[in-house]
């Protein structure tokens, strides 16, 4: 088989042509099944079988020595048993403990904020021993190199020859060879033994990759370009460090991305990546101006006319490509932009998320349920008996 490879999903078959081909960007729970990774793997003692003596035993045609076998377990040693098939993947030590398919979709989840559909391939190698998962990063991370990162591989092994690994790469991993490239040229990568806590593995990548609130810290003092710090009375502390903190991925509780933003035209899905940055990132100015940046782009994108974003508004809704009730949930939508624009006012939180609702539920509406409702059955057009003439 080629390169090692056993099963996998991704948006083509790929150069070995075994890739199962789905649509877009897929969650952890659409990927794990699409690419065949829904099974476990169980930690089992293993035993040896050796000669114990011999039985005599009579028989009707004379006696006979039977020999006897005797199991014995080896000290220390345990076998991974794949559960599906019983197939043995590799042995290993009493400390070991097993990352679970489940279990590592689940920190990738968590590595990049967990919301949306950001899975790109994913698959297992070398009859399950190894398995890959890349996804894309549903932001953009700059780390103190000054590279953007756009693309998370993740390596689990089931054997115990190799430690869990996950780093940043432009490489889309479809076999054995392209991990191996992945892995020669990732950034901010990482490998975590597996002996630790989940816990433990989960915070040391992150902090690595300046995925946590604190990777990004600078610390200085006495400069010309910092402010300086005060005692809690008002009392400048001359010399004490200045201390900045950013949160990458930015996380917002009550804010989930668009499932499906990967039908989204090229234009609007830019605005709403920056409108999504923005609202996680706590910037609810940015986000308000977002917000309305991405209505006059649907108003674009249908010609709508009028000289103003009202106007076209209006218009959007003349022409039916919305109705009265969104049209009118868009208005204040425009107000609440506008006010962010003209007036800098910084909308409350709960404006912000009503508001992402309805931008979003219009994306949905006019970009993702016209491609999706394709997949649905539709009732047979009515048959009409032949005329036969006048009787």
């Amino acid at each position: 088989m080629p390169a090692m490879f056993e099963t996998g999903a991704g948006p083509d078959k790929a150069w070995h042509g075994l890739m199962k081909v789905v649509d877009g960007l897929q969650t952890a729970k659409e990927m794990i099944v699409a690419a065949g990774l829904d099974w476990e793997v169980e930690k089992l003692p293993m035993i040896v079988r050796v000669p114990g003596g011999a039985d005599r035993r009579d028989t009707p045609i004379g006696a006979r020595l039977l020999r006897r076998q005797i199991d014995l377990p080896v000290p220390g040693k345990f076998a991974q048993v794949r559960t599906s098939d019983n197939a043995v993947l590799g042995t290993v030590g009493s400390v070991y403990t097993d990352v679970s398919n489940s279990k590592a979709f689940a920190w990738a989840d968590a590595l990049v904020g967990g919301f949306g559909a950001h899975y790109k391939t994913a698959g297992s190698l070398y009859g399950g021993r190894v398995v890959w998962v890349l996804l894309e990063v549903p932001f953009t991370v700059k780390s103190p190199d000054g590279e953007l990162r756009t693309m998370l591989y993740l390596r689990n092994s089931h054997d115990g020859s190799s430690p869990l690994t996950v780093g940043f790469t432009t490489v889309d991993i479809v076999c054995a060879n392209t991990l191996m490239a992945a892995e020669a040229t990732a950034l901010d990568k990482v490998s975590i033994r597996h002996t630790l806590t989940a816990e433990q593995r989960l915070a040391t990548a992150q902090t690595t990759m300046h995925l946590v609130e604190g990777s990004f810290r600078q610390t200085w003092s006495d400069s010309e370009i910092c402010e300086e710090a005060e005692d809690e009375d008002g009392t400048p502390l001359r010399g004490a460090p200045i201390v900045n903190e950013l949160l990458f991925p930015p996380r917002r509780n009550g804010i989930r991305g668009l499932r499906h933003e990967h039908y989204l035209p090229p234009t609007i899905r830019q605005i709403y990546k920056e409108k999504m940055y923005a609202l996680l990132g706590n910037q609810p100015i940015l986000s308000g101006i977002a917000i309305r940046a991405l209505v006059e782009a649907v108003c674009a994108h249908y010609r709508a006319t009028g000289s103003n974003l009202k106007k076209r508004i209006d218009d959007l809704a003349e022409k039916r490509k919305i109705s009265h009730e969104q049209r009118d949930s868009l208005h204040r939508c425009r107000c609440l932009g506008n006010e962010a624009a003209h007036e800098a006012k910084v909308p409350g939180d709960d404006e912000l998320e009503i508001a992402n609702d309805i931008a979003d539920s219009l994306l949905e509406a006019a970009f993702v349920h016209p491609i999706l409702r394709e997949r649905l059955p539709i009732d047979d057009p009515p048959t009409t008996p032949p005329t036969t003439g006048r009787r």
